[in-house]
């Protein structure tokens, strides 16, 4: 077994292989760490992007990191998750820090508005996406996915597509190391308007962490 001479600072959460080699960890800061063969180690060179924050919560927080860094007390707490009440662009929005083996790898907005005319969730979708855009510039992606056509000549009946599960609306940046994703879906007239911000390395680890989970169920 190859032993590294590492700080105890730098607490190592995950090992990915990238070469025979070297290997490529992940840090609970989120910072990818370079593990060579004669046991040396480097933090791996990424050019200067800016750095998105959730809120302003450095990626790797703990919950209590979390709670210390909003004034306002969380409107629902579990193990695995802190829910805030804001109101962005007018609109009634849970924030939710989204953790996993302690440790913050996920922002998610939900907006909480309802509406009786449903392309009024477009509207707030789209003034949403118009923020976004102005501080991110355009998106990466962006797309209206139509998975059923029977409304799709009919621009008037978008909402109702949306509200049935027949058309989805998304839009997605990635900023530096951040994925944003901003999503609007449905089903059975039930209409979810979301807002996700995720570190990719966090990423890796929350999957990892999931699969392991699973199995064990297995």
């Amino acid at each position: 077994m190859k032993v590294y001479d590492i700080p105890l600072t730098v607490v190592i959460l995950m090992i990915i292989p990238l070469t025979a080699y070297s290997e490529e960890a992940v840090t609970l800061s989120g910072k990818r760490v370079i593990l060579h063969e004669n046991g040396m180690w480097e933090y791996k060179k990424t050019l200067k992007v800016r750095e998105v924050k959730f809120r302003g919560i450095p990626w790797g927080s703990t919950a209590e990191q979390i709670r210390q860094a909003n004034l306002e007390k969380p409107v629902f707490e579990s193990e695995n998750n802190l829910i805030y009440k804001d109101t962005i662009n007018d609109l009634d929005t849970a924030c939710s820090f989204i953790l996993v083996d302690g440790r913050f790898v996920r922002g998610k907005y939900k907006f909480l508005e309802d509406h009786t005319d449903t392309n009024r969730y477009i509207w707030d979708y789209e003034g949403i996406d118009k923020l976004l855009k102005e501080k991110y510039g355009d998106p990466n992606e962006e797309s209206e996915l139509w998975l059923n056509n029977l409304w799709k000549n009919d621009p008037g009946a978008k909402g109702k597509a949306i509200s049935v599960g027949h058309l989805a609306l998304f839009s997605k940046w990635e900023v530096g190391e951040v994925d944003i994703v901003h999503i609007l879906h449905g089903d059975n007239y039930k209409v979810e308007h979301v807002l996700e911000y995720s570190q990719k390395a966090m990423s890796v680890i929350e999957e990892s962490l999931r699969e392991k989970e699973d199995k064990s169920k297995l």
